[in-house]
């Protein structure tokens, strides 16, 4: 009872953590003010992590974030925490490096990586593993059926809810739908169980993939609404949603739902939110007729999508660029496109969007002028 309090880093850091998601800015002051505390009392350790985990918060709502110091505390921080013995930390750390350094610039491989090193660090400390690597291997370069062999390996001891998911997008990818759905359903039911959510954004993926549309536009619908009600980002939902919209043909829904995308945007550090508001918005100019400004964000996405090693983004970029050219009626540059479209596809042996893609291009060459 009369012991002096002793600076207890992880644990303010636990504290901070219980706002991720709710109030970024809340939990990234937390650990700042850790991280200051940490300084005074000469604890280097865990001055070096909170200083990465503050930045890492800062990354989710300030313009002005920047990945690459985020990355330079990180990698600064992993041989003092590694001469400290504190697994815990280098987990943090190596979250950091993964879900927010590597996922932001979309490096799928070097996401996997970093969240391989970090979960060999909770097994040290004694925690439980995050599954993000699973997330990485679903929308990375490695083929379909390669990586569920793989994500197989990794959930031999059972999957959470979330990573049955992801198991049942990569089935559906492989066009194994009498699968994946049962397995999406079961998972979203536990998850409702769980905590009283459900992945919607996942389901409609599912759907997109099987070709349906409308369903898509309904787990997206709820998926929208769901983001504005707990105030979480719609930078990614939103403009998914218009894109399936523009599927359907309700270009004038998609266009506002694009432009609340790049609102909510955090920039370059948000490179799947780039992409995705640029492509709906592209297609919207070009049902309008508005050829010039459709082409120009239709080649912004696919340099965007390019700088990633998704395979999937990139030929979901590439296949709405083709539409925006063969609105324009240049067709010979649509079916190009398209066919740059399935080396993505079949690289990535995403055998459903080959399904919709070749009949595409076999009219767009049939279409096209001898």
């Amino acid at each position: 009872m009369t012991r002096p309090l002793r600076l207890d880093v992880q644990l303010e850091l636990d504290f901070a953590s219980v706002f991720f998601l709710s109030d970024f800015q809340r939990a990234a002051a937390l650990a700042e003010a850790a991280a200051e505390r940490a300084r005074v009392a000469g604890d280097e350790a865990g001055e070096a992590l909170a200083r990465v985990v503050a930045a890492a918060n800062r990354l989710w709502f300030a313009a002005d974030a920047d990945v690459d110091e985020l990355e330079a505390l990180a990698v600064a921080a992993l041989p003092v925490l590694e001469r400290a013995g504190d697994h815990s930390g280098l987990a943090r750390v190596w979250d950091a490096l993964g879900f927010r350094v590597a996922n932001s610039r979309g490096r799928n491989e070097e996401m996997a990586h970093a969240s391989e090193q970090a979960d060999r660090h909770r097994r040290l400390a004694g925690q439980p593993v995050s599954g993000l690597a699973s997330l990485a291997l679903v929308g990375g370069p490695r083929p379909a059926d390669e990586a569920l062999r793989a994500f197989d390996r990794a959930l031999a001891e059972g999957a959470r809810p979330t990573e049955m998911l992801l198991r049942a997008f990569l089935l559906a990818m492989l066009g194994r739908f009498g699968e994946a759905w049962p397995l999406a359903h079961e998972a979203n039911d536990r998850l409702r169980a769980m905590r009283g959510e459900i992945e919607e954004v996942w389901l409609a993926e599912i759907a997109t993939l099987e070709g349906d549309h409308e369903a898509a536009a309904r787990y997206l619908r709820r998926a929208y609404e769901t983001a504005k009600a707990v105030g979480s980002s719609v930078s990614e939902v939103a403009p998914r949603l218009g894109r399936v919209l523009c599927a359907l043909g309700r270009h004038h829904e998609a266009e506002p739902l694009a432009e609340l995308g790049r609102e909510a945007s955090l920039g370059e550090s948000d490179v799947w939110a780039e992409m995705i508001w640029r492509r709906v918005q592209a297609l919207v100019h070009a049902y309008r007729g508005n050829h010039a400004e459709a082409e120009l964000l239709g080649k912004e996405a696919v340099a965007i999508s390019n700088r990633t090693d998704a395979l999937n983004a990139q030929g979901d970029a590439l296949c709405d660029l083709a539409e925006v050219l063969s609105r324009a009626g240049r067709t010979d540059e649509a079916a190009a496109t398209l066919e740059h479209a399935l080396e993505r596809y079949e690289r990535k042996k995403n055998l459903a969007m080959l399904a919709q893609v070749r009949p595409k291009l076999e009219e767009l060459r049939k279409a096209a002028p001898a």
